[in-house]
């Protein structure tokens, strides 16, 4: 498998997508620290280390699919994936090679976002208000998420031969994700009694009596949503940026549904007639 991941880490530094995708992630680690420094300027507001700096999160649930169809993709298209079994590599070797390289490759992503980021923002930002533990926690929940997200990613298009269809079913299945974690989240934040909702009498706006609001979710059903909030992407993804997740549970889920969506991928792999 190491001549195999070698080959495949060689593939990745030439694929021009991936190319395109480091600098743009190069990028945005210098662009996010340049417009706290420009509010503070303009605006005379106090950016502090962490504000925006898990924005990457949602960015990247967008570029690292779209960057392991291109990449995993190619084999499909150019018949290296069939070459390799015809010489005896093993699917398992082959697919697990492919994940350790795409992992390797998300890494890569958020190093160079990161380190632009560290050195600019200590500069140029205030210091952090949460403690440097907490940072440092929700940053590894972050890379787990997008660990388990590469998963998800690599499951899909190695068992999709054509590159544009799988590109298009993971982009849909992540857009989906996302949805559906941001809806968990925003039902568990409805309150239980509505109170400044205003009603006309007499021709005059006032305060109407506090009422149940008929979104909010009862007792029994809390531990659903709050199961999805944590074990879905949008959820895990809208918990870090405001720096409110439960780190443990995150990681955790990420890590189960990285090797839950690895096993299958590989399941359906090892069964594909490969053309």
């Amino acid at each position: 498998m190491r001549r195999l991941i070698r080959a495949d880490l060689h593939n990745l530094f030439k694929d021009k997508s991936f190319l395109i995708i480091s600098i743009f992630s190069f990028l945005l680690g210098v662009f996010m620290p340049l417009i706290g420094l420009k509010n503070k300027i303009r605006y005379d507001e106090i950016t502090v280390f962490e504000d925006g700096f898990f924005i990457f999160l949602s960015v990247f649930a967008l570029l690292i699919p779209a960057s392991v169809s291109f990449f995993v993709g190619k084999s499909f298209d150019w018949g290296t994936l069939r070459n390799k079994i015809c010489v005896g590599h093993s699917r398992i070797s082959i697919y697990f090679s492919f994940l350790i390289t795409c992992l390797m490759g998300t890494t890569i992503l958020v190093a160079l976002y990161f380190i632009p980021y560290l050195i600019l923002g200590s500069f140029m930002l205030e210091a952090m208000d949460i403690p440097l533990k907490a940072f440092v926690l929700f940053f590894l929940s972050s890379i787990l998420v997008l660990f388990s997200l590469t998963a998800l990613s690599v499951a899909i298009v190695e068992n999709i031969e054509s590159r544009v269809v799988s590109m298009a079913i993971t982009i849909v299945v992540v857009i989906v994700l996302l949805m559906v974690g941001s809806i968990a989240v925003q039902m568990l934040m409805e309150p239980e009694m509505i109170t400044n909702s205003m009603t006309m009498i007499d021709g005059e706006f006032v305060f109407a009596d506090p009422y149940p609001n008929p979104r909010y979710v009862k007792e029994s059903q809390r531990w659903i949503w709050e199961l999805m909030r944590d074990s879905i992407l949008g959820g895990q993804i809208h918990q870090i940026t405001a720096l409110e997740c439960n780190w443990v549970s995150v990681s955790l889920y990420s890590v189960i549904s990285g090797i839950l969506c690895s096993f299958i991928g590989y399941i359906l792999f090892n069964r594909k007639d490969l053309k």
